[in-house]
Order: structure tokens, then C-alpha cells, then sequence
């Protein structure tokens, strides 16, 4: 709207935010499935209403086919963005659940580790027990003369 200038207050020396009350009053009636002809009847409309003088209706055709293919490009930026980070979302589930089942490996590799740490452990306590109860027997044979 700035742009076009529909009242020429900007030509003027007016501020440059001259015209957002209309915008913000704009803004939220534009519709996804609004046509060019609807969206022109409205600026037209709003500046008759705030300014009690119309302006041309090729200006605010002009204007209502600007702001809806902005709308358009906006939009689209927004859903390619979207679908950017749904992608970027599915490559990080995807490393997540990779990163989980990895961890999962891992420790079921610990955990075999550490019982057949215990089986070797009990398996060397069974030899030293046998060990020393063989060669506390010995001893004690000895000892008694039966050797």
C-alpha cells in the first residue's frame, strides 16, 4: 500500500507509517482463497470508509493482485520451510532411533561382558579352592605321617 500511495500522503511528507491503521484493518479480512476482484473491492471500500474519498479502482486492483501474489510467495517460502524441518525432523529421529539402538548393543555387550567376567571369576575361585584344599590335604597327610 505504501508503495502506491493511494492517498498521496507520502508524497506529502507524511510519516511512512501513514497507512498501517489500514493495513492492520486489511490484514486480517484477506482470505487464503480470496480473488484479486474481492480483495480490490475491499481496499476500495476501506479507504472510501477511512478517508470518505474513493481511489481508483485500477489502483486498488493493482494492489490487491501485489499483496495476493506476495501472499502467494510468502506462502510458499513458508510451506518449503516447513517441509525443510519435517525433513530435518525425520533425519534426526532417524539418528535417534539409530543412536538408541546402538546404546542398546552397547550394553547388551556390557552385560555379557560382565557375566562372563563373573563365570571366569567363579571358575578361578573353584580352581584356588581346589587348589588350597589339595594342598591343605597334603599338608595335613603329611603332617599325620600318611604321605
Amino acid at each position: 500500500i505504501d508503495k502506491h500511495d493511494p492517498m498521496g500522503l507520502l508524497a506529502m511528507g507524511c510519516p511512512d507509517d501513514e497507512y498501517i491503521p489500514e493495513v492492520k484493518r486489511l490484514a486480517p479480512q484477506i482470505k487464503k482463497d480470496m480473488t484479486e476482484q474481492e480483495l480490490s473491492t475491499l481496499i476500495y471500500d476501506l479507504f472510501l470508509e477511512m478517508f470518505s474519498e474513493p481511489i481508483a479502482k485500477d489502483l486498488c486492483d493493482k494492489m490487491a493482485q501485489e499483496i495476493l501474489s506476495e501472499n502467494r510467495a510468502r506462502n510458499e517460502a513458508i510451506r518449503s520451510r516447513m517441509e525443510e524441518k519435517l525433513e530435518l525432523e525425520g533425519e534426526r529421529n532417524h539418528c535417534d532411533r539409530e543412536s538408541r539402538d546402538k546404546n542398546d548393543e552397547l550394553l547388551k555387550m556390557q552385560k555379557v561382558q560382565m557375566q562372563t567376567s563373573r563365570l571366569s571369576q567363579y571358575q578361578l575361585q573353584a580352581r584356588l579352592k581346589n587348589r588350597w584344599t589339595s594342598s591343605c590335604s597334603t599338608w595335613h597327610l603329611k603332617k599325620f605321617g600318611f604321605s
